[in-house]
Formats: structure tokens, C-alpha cells, sequence
């Protein structure tokens, strides 16, 4: 599996490896969202660094940005944080990010190089 989910307080932390589809990222944000501990997270890390080649196109990431949008109107309260390098991800988080800005959605969305920057943003902003 190109992903692993590990659950924690207030926090949902999802590693992605190799050449994740669209499909597997799909099915990585449902197991969150469809989790019962969706309700109390506050914290979504996703870390993108262990991925090797990324093809995930500019409508694929609107598709994940509206079904992402819909749920921030369950838990209004999410951080969610992706942790990435790579031009192609940055990218298209900019995109997903700029979605969430123009529908006023509640969740926050950011973007660090490394785990380290992504945890102390957590620990300076509890």
C-alpha cells in the first residue's frame, strides 16, 4: 500500500510513498474522513516526502479540493499540513489551498519541507 495512516490525539498523520493515483489518495482521505475520530481531529499531517514521481493533475486536485471543502462542514476545526519538497506537489497544493481560501472553508492549509517545521507549527499553535 502506497500510504499508512497513523492515529493520534488530536491528529491524523498520513505517509504517502512511490507513485500514488489519484485513487489511492482518495481512498486514504476517506479512511480519515470517514473515521469516527474525524469528528475530534485538529491536526491532518500529510507527508509527501516519500513519494518518488507524483501524477496527479490539475483536475484531479479540484475533485480532492471540493470533496475535502465538503467535509470541512462536519469538523470546521482542521489543520491540515503537507509536507513536501517537490515542485509538482507544491503545486497543486497552491491550487488545493487557493479552493479552500475562495469558498471560505474553515480548514487551514500549509505546507513545510520537513516533518520537524510541520510538528512545531502544531506545538506553537495549540
Amino acid at each position: 500500500m502506497p500510504f499508512k495512516t497513523v492515529w493520534e490525539d488530536n491528529e491524523v498523520y498520513q505517509a504517502f510513498e512511490g507513485i500514488p493515483t489519484q485513487l489511492e489518495r482518495k481512498k486514504a482521505d476517506n479512511e480519515v474522513l470517514q473515521s469516527p475520530q474525524f469528528d475530534t481531529i485538529k491536526y491532518w499531517i500529510v507527508d509527501d516526502t516519500g513519494i518518488t514521481e507524483y501524477n496527479i493533475n490539475k483536475s484531479q486536485t479540484i475533485d480532492a479540493a471540493a470533496f475535502n471543502i465538503g467535509a470541512s462542514k462536519t469538523n470546521k476545526n482542521i489543520y491540515k499540513l503537507f509536507i513536501t519538497k517537490n515542485p509538482k506537489i507544491i503545486k497543486n497544493i497552491t491550487i488545493y489551498s487557493n479552493l479552500f481560501e475562495e469558498t471560505k472553508s474553515p480548514w487551514v492549509v500549509k505546507t513545510f519541507n520537513n516533518l520537524k517545521d510541520a510538528r512545531d507549527f502544531i506545538y506553537n499553535n495549540i
